[in-house]
């Protein structure tokens, strides 16, 4: 008979979130809770750095923290949820009054990890974690090429190995992000169910 895949997940899938996503399932609800919170923390420093008056997608992450902990109500957990929410909102709207460049990724950057924050505070099943972490890769990404100095367009006569040097990066970027997921979601035990 064969292998449990959920208890003995096979490592070399080639889908870079199939592993991620067994570890997930592995672990108890509160487990899985509490990864997906760190998971936003690693981008919302992006958020701080962009628009450091904007507190309410931290203040989401703490209240959740607070709900899985009893201290506070599924309504006020909501509230904090939706307020997180407005402020990606509005982060994401800025961003149209930028041409592409370091403001409107700036401006992206923060709307994602705002996603982030608000997805890893509403996070009630194993099935909604694949949400938090497009937010973080997303929000990573606009990071590497809000520092360079241009990102050029794969139709651009003369620009492709630049073009091919962005999506180097960018893949890097995106693989040291998963990797990092993969190593935190490690670090929880797993249930036997």
């Amino acid at each position: 008979m064969p292998e449990n895949p959920i208890r003995n997940p096979d490592f070399s899938d080639n889908d870079p979130y199939a592993t991620l996503g067994l570890m997930i399932s592995r672990l108890s609800d509160r487990d899985a809770s509490e990864l997906v919170c760190r998971f936003a923390e690693r981008v919302l420093p992006f958020l701080e750095e962009i628009r450091p008056e904007e507190r309410r997608p931290q203040e989401a992450v703490s209240a959740k923290r607070s709900w899985m902990r009893g201290d506070i109500g599924d309504d006020e957990l909501v509230g904090f949820v939706e307020e997180s929410r407005n402020a990606g909102r509005e982060i994401r709207k800025t961003a149209d009054q930028f041409p592409l460049g370091s403001e409107k990724y700036n401006a992206w950057c923060a709307s994602a990890a705002a996603g982030a924050a608000t997805y890893a505070a509403s996070f009630h099943s194993h099935t909604s974690w694949m949400a938090v972490c497009t937010c973080v890769v997303e929000s990573s990404i606009c990071m590497v090429k809000r520092d360079l100095p241009r990102v050029p367009r794969p139709h651009e006569k003369g620009a492709i190995m630049e073009y091919v040097d962005v999506r180097h990066k960018i893949s890097a970027s995106i693989e040291e992000v998963r990797e990092w997921m993969r190593r935190e979601a490690s670090t929880f035990d797993v249930t036997d169910s």
